[in-house]
């Protein structure tokens, strides 16, 4: 069972011999929580997403600006949806997945953990975190097909493909 990267490990390290802290050391560049994404769209508030609304004036007003979209219609942005999605890696309350299988795939694609002698197909790779499991098998398929839509979002943003494979 995927249910994401663990950004802390120390094969994610950005510099492996640097004693800087994890969330500044990591080439996972971002922590995605698709989950959430059907909450969000529902008003539902999960405990992390009434943690957001309680948090800064930016959060909040996306929040406002998802429901106005949401009522009139709209297609959603992913300009407001995206950072309303991100597990912030120096959050003291940043959690690892609950399964670790994910983890030990992106070990295989993109580890480079010299104290141990080990390394990836790709040690210098950049990797991102869309976690999609989701409490039912609908809420996963959602948040899978949510993930999708938000890498073709990141890709069209630049004249270059920024993220080039997902694993699924």
């Amino acid at each position: 069972r995927d249910g994401g990267i663990d950004a802390r490990h120390p094969a994610f390290r950005t510099d492996p011999a640097s004693k800087k802290k994890w969330c500044d050391n990591t080439r996972v560049l971002g922590t995605y929580d698709f989950a959430l994404y059907s909450d969000l769209l529902a008003g539902r508030y999960s405990p992390r997403i009434e943690k957001l609304r309680k948090t800064d004036k930016e959060t909040r007003e996306r929040i406002a600006r998802l429901t106005k979209m949401l009522a009139a219609g709209d297609t959603i942005d992913w300009k407001v949806v995206g950072p309303l999605l991100q597990v912030p890696h120096d959050d003291a309350e940043y959690q690892p997945p609950r399964f670790d299988h994910g983890t030990h795939v992106a070990g295989i694609l993109a580890a480079n953990w010299p104290d141990k002698e080990m390394s990836g197909i790709c040690p210098d790779i950049r990797l991102y975190d869309f976690r999609v499991l989701g409490r039912t098998i609908d809420d996963t398929e959602f948040a899978i097909i949510a993930a999708l839509q938000y890498i073709r979002y990141v890709n069209e943003r630049h004249n270059y493909i920024t993220i080039h494979g997902a694993n699924l």
